[in-house]
């Protein structure tokens, strides 16, 4: 009888398999799996099987390390600095600087994670601290709003301000429309008043004046 060649890893836990031509193949593959679900707690339980081998009936009884030398991590901490070595640590005002940095360029969750070397949930708990994320968006929700560069973010931010507009100052007198705009400027309807107290909300601020960009353009750039 002619056997499937190759190797098979399996997860027990996570019901999830790979195949690959070799066993070293079928164990890079296996790392890649137990680094992605270690974010979340949950362990694996690998197996390995090489293809070539006839069928006993019986998965292994005992389940196989990728590294059979390397200690297993013994605590939850200890899983997530294998992936994420700054986890926990203090943030600096440099670190803080940097993470700004990262935001405005409009970087999505998973490269400011792999930036920081921080897990999703520290990134997110430090961008509500800067102001830079609502309180009410938890990491699902950061994923959201932080990819394709900041797309929905930026509708969030743009809709949900409220526009407040002050009267005209007594400096400006309101010409009416009509024969009295004819005199003054020669039409009969009068120009725009400009609104120096006009709120807005902007997700950007400019960095050399610090004042908010409104589309593509900031105080400074008329200065």
């Amino acid at each position: 009888m002619r056997f499937m060649s190759g190797w098979t890893w399996y997860c027990e836990h996570h019901d999830s398999f790979g195949v690959g031509e070799t066993e070293l193949e079928v164990q890079h593959l296996a790392k890649a799996h137990m680094k992605y679900f270690i974010k979340s707690g949950n362990p694996c339980r690998m197996y390995f099987k090489n293809q070539g081998d006839p069928p006993s009936g019986q998965p292994p009884k005992t389940p196989v390390n990728p590294k059979p030398n390397a200690p297993k991590p013994s605590t939850y901490m200890a899983r997530v600095k294998e992936s994420f070595a700054r986890a926990w640590q203090r943030w600096d005002e440099s670190e803080d600087e940097k993470l700004k940095e990262g935001f405005n360029a409009r970087k999505d969750l998973r490269e400011l994670t792999s930036l920081h070397q921080r897990a999703e949930g520290g990134i997110v708990a430090r961008l509500k601290k800067l102001g830079l994320l609502d309180e009410d968006i938890d990491v699902p929700r950061a994923t959201e709003m932080l990819a394709r560069r900041h797309e929905k973010l930026i509708k969030l931010k743009t809709f949900k301000g409220n526009l407040k507009v002050t009267k005209p100052t007594e400096s400006q007198p309101r010409v009416d429309r009509g024969k009295d705009s004819f005199a003054e400027y020669g039409m009969i309807n009068p120009p725009p008043v400009p609104h120096p107290d006009l709120r807005h909300t902007s997700l950007f601020t400019c960095s050399f004046c610090n004042q908010a960009v409104v589309g593509n353009s900031c105080l400074c750039r008329d200065s």
